[in-house]
């Protein structure tokens, strides 16, 4: 039974149809929650989102009307109590319409049928009904995400607006080059994160904005892709560590806390903010507990996400000022290691004692790995069926390891070896010396990152010595035990 103090809205998607003239409303999905004292903001329950009243949101692809309370729809459909499955009813009737509003203001309605007739524009729209029958489908196995998206959310068969396009000075094969020169062995990830970016900076109004779902290894690379976008590309980035949040009324920051931190990072310059890049990183942090209820169930961080995600309006407070932040342009990445899913060592119980996965032993790499995984983990349907791009990370191996000091622009070591030719000295390293590195950092399990650790202790004594006679030594040469002691290195002072 739905609480009476409820009431229900239609969340609608705007569409102008230049041929038209004006407007049309689709009707999205059915929302419950509470309306403010003007009627103009209304906060879906189990999101906490505000969403505008169509009559004042101009220039917002996503706000709500046909507002009902369910006091009222119990009178009118002479109810006893309000379920759930009344408000779906109501809703399947509400769907099979077009809404626009009459040169009086009023929100009219025109059966869909009616209005492809008359006008020439056919609007295919999958139902609440197909909706749920694909996301059983995906949940399932039955269909992949590729399949799930290409069915559900090409919503719009047809419809007459004109493709804005905005200006991206460098061609998508030099961005993804740049990356490529940082990132080693993620090649096709790059693809197809530089696809996604591109698409929603590109397109506007055609396609679904491009929110991208990153999982793999820790220190693959996931985090530094998105920065080298933002270097090459210019395009806004706000990165926030999800370990740090609650749902709201749980200690711990909230999620609206997100957009207030990206509006301030984008200068305080509103329409910079809502067309940037938003990654949520340490994402698995916020699923692993799904089944532990002794504190809060972490899932409902996610599903708290959903309206960011999908696209949506927040009311948010800066500095005593009330600020309306539209999502429907942000481009929304989350990221996480979801480690327990591929680690060969596990055994099916996570270190808390809950059942993660029924068949542990079949997900020894990440290429084993579906989306259903992802939700046995601890991910909500609802929250993997808003992600347009699932990119799995590679595992790196020691060749990868070699590969990154030797060539990755991001390399501790060609940094070291780059810096002291700057001051005068030559650095010798043999091969040997490379692999060993690189085994040594592999054993970390940190990824990556881990070089910069070994890297640094082999160099602590040796800028030491470089640093006391610096103008004196032209030559260093790393001995073949440098990754076990520390002094085994030579120097080669100048010539007099």
């Amino acid at each position: 039974m739905l609480n009476k103090n409820l009431y229900f809205a239609v969340l609608f998607k705007k569409m102008y149809i230049s041929s038209l003239g004006y407007n049309i409303y689709i009707p999205y999905r059915p929302i419950i929650g509470t309306i403010d004292e003007k009627g103009q903001i209304f906060t879906e329950s189990i999101s906490g989102v505000n969403y505008i009243n169509n009559e004042q949101a101009e220039g917002i692809q996503f706000s709500f009307g046909l507002l009902l309370s369910l006091k009222e729809i119990k009178k009118m459909f002479k109810l006893i109590k309000v379920k759930y499955e009344d408000i779906e009813s109501l809703y399947k009737g509400i769907e099979e319409n077009i809404y626009y509003y009459n040169e009086d203001g009023i929100l009219t309605l025109i059966l869909r049928e009616t209005f492809e007739e008359e006008t020439g524009i056919y609007i295919q729209h999958k139902n609440t009904t197909s909706q749920n029958n694909f996301t059983s489908m995906l949940m399932d196995g039955l269909i992949d995400y590729k399949e799930y998206n290409k069915e559900l959310y090409r919503d719009y068969e047809y419809i007459q607006e004109e493709v804005q396009q905005e200006e991206i000075t460098i061609p998508i094969n030099e961005a993804y080059e740049k990356i490529k020169s940082r990132v080693i062995s993620q090649d096709e990830q790059i693809k197809k994160i530089l696809t996604a970016i591109y698409k929603t900076r590109i397109f506007k109004g055609r396609q679904k904005k491009s929110n991208i779902f990153v999982f793999g290894p820790t220190g693959v690379g996931k985090t530094e892709i998105f920065r080298t976008i933002k270097e090459i590309l210019n395009i806004p980035l706000h990165i926030e560590d999800m370990t740090r949040y609650t749902e709201a009324g749980y200690t711990g920051a909230n999620v609206e806390d997100i957009l207030k931190n990206l509006y301030i990072n984008a200068d305080e310059d509103l329409e910079k903010a809502q067309n940037s890049i938003l990654m949520l990183d340490e994402i698995d942090k916020k699923a692993t507990n799904e089944k532990n209820r002794s504190s809060f169930n972490k899932s409902d961080v996610l599903k708290s996400l959903l309206k960011i995600v999908e696209g949506g309006v927040y009311e948010i407070q800066i500095n005593g000022e009330t600020i309306l932040f539209d999502t429907s342009n942000l481009i929304v990445v989350v990221a996480g290691a979801f480690s327990s899913l591929y680690d060969k060592k596990i055994t099916g119980k996570s270190n808390i004692g809950f059942e993660r996965i029924k068949e542990p032993d079949k997900l020894t790499t990440i290429d084993d790995i579906e989306l259903k995984d992802l939700k046995k983990f601890g991910v909500p349907s609802e929250f993997i069926g808003r992600f347009s791009y699932y990119i799995k990370m590679n595992k790196l191996t020691i060749e990868d390891f070699i590969k990154i000091m030797k060539t990755s622009k991001l390399s501790a070591l060609k940094e070291y070896i780059e810096e002291l030719k700057t001051l005068g000295v030559k650095v010798n390293i043999n091969d040997n010396i490379y692999k060993k590195i690189a085994e040594i950092a592999y054993d970390y399990n940190v990824g990556a990152r881990a070089i910069n650790i070994v890297v640094s202790e082999i160099f602590e004594e040796i800028l030491y010595e470089l640093f006391n006679g610096l103008g004196l030594i032209e030559e260093v040469t790393l001995g073949e035990n440098i990754t076990t002691d520390y002094l085994d290195y030579t120097l080669k002072r100048k010539k007099k």
